[in-house]
């Protein structure tokens, strides 16, 4: 990707100006909506900054002066302000939505044209999920700077500097005052400008880093549901164990109410569900109880009212010779269900119950 334009083999080289310049070929062809996003934002905040100045107008005249037809105009130059503001707030976020998600999707099918161009060789090397992972993700940010933080850098800086040369037109103690207020704000937002880009880079890595556990978690799935199909129940248990290894917690749980993610770990959860419900029955046609009431109980943290794990668990202490623990198993599922669900447990379950129940008075 080095000799493609806008890309770079060392994101880190060079100067930061120089990165930002490589992102130039992306936006020249939207470059008319960008100044119409910054327009809109810069023209906002100074309308914001002459509505308190009008405030002033009114108050120290008409109002001092009890002059009530004086009111009439400054209350709708007021009012035309305001429809300004609304106008260019408008402006601001129709531009900025249709640069920004013009230039993301351009980044976006210039980096999949690559990655298609790349010989397979490369895909067998490289984590491909990880890799465009971290792509989106760059990409992503790349379009929040162009349509949001950037604007509003300039914005800001602009909006400063008029603020002050006001406050020194109107007192100049107090704007040298607020501009030596803001020298620890500039020194303190440096320095966490500084730490948040470590962090930031950590949180890339980690969404990479998952998102490759993800794709191994599905592969191991996959493939042991085939090995199954196939009648190769060892082969298929040791994938089975292999992606239930990689189950370190629900999906993006600081994402928890966005529907996608939610869509995802519902899905995660079902598959890692359904292999713990295979492996514990394969664990205990294998005269493995102790390993089969483990499965079991890691069912039952993700789904309380999973019966045939409770119906497993029931076999499995008996076959261990603990028939008081498999009885209060039954006991468990019936309160959990009817609190739950307001239902019995299925007549499969009853009828074990009633047996191990006979075995325990007989």
């Amino acid at each position: 990707m080095a000799n493609d334009p806008g890309v770079s083999a060392n994101p880190e080289a060079g100067p930061r100006l120089a990165s930002l310049k490589r992102l130039w070929p992306y936006i020249r062809p939207y470059r008319g909506l960008v100044l119409v996003t910054l327009f809109g934002a810069l023209g906002a905040t100074l309308v914001q900054i002459a509505i308190p100045l009008i405030t002033q107008d009114v108050i120290d005249g008409p109002i001092a002066d009890l002059d009530k037809a004086g009111l009439i105009p400054l209350g709708l130059l007021a009012l035309a302000f305001g429809v300004a503001e609304a106008f260019l707030f408008f402006l601001r976020r129709w531009a900025m939505t249709k640069s920004s998600l013009a230039m993301e999707r351009d980044l976006r099918d210039h980096i999949y044209a690559h990655l298609l161009r790349l010989p397979v060789a490369f895909h067998d090397r490289w984590s491909s999920g990880q890799l465009l992972s971290r792509a989106s993700s760059d990409v992503s940010s790349i379009r929040r700077f162009v349509g949001f933080s950037a604007i509003f850098l300039v914005v800001n800086i602009v909006s400063c500097i008029v603020i002050m040369v006001l406050l020194i037109g109107i007192y100049w103690p107090l704007g040298i005052f607020s501009a030596v207020c803001a020298i620890p704000l500039i020194f303190v937002g440096v320095r966490f400008e500084r730490r948040y880009n470590v962090v930031s880079r950590q949180v890339q890595d980690q969404q990479g880093e998952l998102a490759t556990d993800v794709e191994e978690f599905d592969g191991h799935y996959e493939r042991g549901r085939r090995l199954e199909g196939r009648g190769r129940f060892e082969e298929a248990n040791g994938e089975y164990e292999k992606a239930v290894a990689l189950y370190r917690g629900d999906y993006l749980l600081e994402d928890l109410y966005e529907d996608w993610t939610m869509v995802e770990r519902e899905r995660l959860v079902n598959a890692y569900v359904d292999m713990l419900g295979r492996l514990a029955e394969h664990y205990m046609e294998a005269d493995q109880p102790q390993e089969g009431i483990r499965a079991c109980y890691r069912i039952l943290e993700k789904d309380r009212c999973h019966e045939d794990s409770y119906r497993l668990l029931m076999q499995c202490y008996a076959r261990l010779g603990l028939r008081g623990r498999a009885l209060r198993q039954y006991r468990l599922c019936e309160s959990t269900l009817g609190r739950e669900y307001g239902m019995a447990p299925s007549s499969e379950t009853r009828a074990l119950y009633e047996l191990l129940l006979r075995d325990e008075n007989g």
